[in-house]
């Protein structure tokens, strides 16, 4: 069964945060095993405001995976509430949640969890054809994000004909052709190298400079510099919130020519006719 936009505009809740994207309100999760509870996340409050380059850190069984997995709504909270873009998503239906998933969050997997056998176009195409949008138009719409990220003479190149951070900036590609509410990026790099590595956080960084907004898991504390906010988890809660610069401000380590780059091309489009 197909979900409307406006069925999920319905139900989002007339208390519903007014301005931030993100959300949760007191998450609870716990994994009844049949003899245990785990409780994996033990009353976790978050916020993220539109524009912000959040990055996540905790250490393995953290609850940041579990976080990471309901944010996602790869999961649902056993308790609390959670907003995503004015749509309380903690008590939809698998096939709404399956909508929210392709409209409204762009995945990046520290796997890339690419098509083996379909050209780099094609993967980037796979949320709009899921979307039903025609063929004409996310074909131009695919290009355009593949080119956004550096890679538009490799359109039609198999993921086994381009290297590790290359079939990453395709998962980006991929992660922002729907215009999303959100970028959610689990451990990006994870499987990358350290030049790889500053390439896509740079392109990350960049895409943060657009206004967009991003949510960055990781354990790499050199990684997690980049973002505008660093957020701890641990024993499944929030133990620290640290604000590096303002939402508005650029990522703390943005190279200085993209962000020349962005001001040129706004002033470019401010005085042209």
């Amino acid at each position: 069964m197909e979900v409307s936009s406006s069925e999920l505009d319905y139900k989002s809740s007339i208390d519903a945060p007014q301005s931030g994207v993100i959300e949760l309100q007191n998450i609870q999760k716990v994994y009844d095993t049949g003899t245990i509870q785990v409780k994996a996340l033990r009353g976790v409050s978050l916020r993220v405001e539109r524009g912000d380059f959040v990055a996540i850190m905790g250490a393995s069984g953290s609850g940041k995976s579990t976080l990471m997995n309901i944010l996602g709504c790869l999961d649902i909270p056993t308790k609390g509430r959670y907003f995503l873009d004015g749509v309380n998503v903690s008590s939809l239906s698998q096939n709404e949640l399956a909508h929210i998933r392709n409209t409204k969050i762009g995945f990046v997997f520290q796997s890339y969890n690419l098509v083996p056998r379909t050209s780099a176009l094609r993967n980037v195409e796979l949320p709009l054809i899921y979307g039903s949008i025609k063929k004409k138009d996310r074909h131009k719409m695919a290009m355009k994000s593949l080119k956004s990220v550096g890679l538009g003479k490799f359109a039609y190149n198999l993921p086994s004909e381009l290297s590790g951070g290359m079939q990453q900036r395709v998962t980006i590609a991929r992660a922002i052709v729907t215009d999303p509410a959100m970028i959610l990026a689990d451990e990006p790099t994870g499987a990358l190298d350290t030049v790889s590595s500053a390439m896509i956080m740079q392109i990350f960084c960049k895409l943060s400079l657009q206004g967009r907004t991003i949510v960055l898991i990781t354990h790499e504390p050199e990684i997690a510099a980049f973002a505008k906010r660093v957020v701890e988890v641990r024993d499944g809660r929030v133990l620290s919130d640290r604000r590096i610069v303002e939402v508005s401000s650029p990522p703390p380590n943005v190279s200085p020519d993209l962000v020349d780059q962005l001001s040129g091309a706004t002033k470019n489009m401010a005085t042209s006719p």
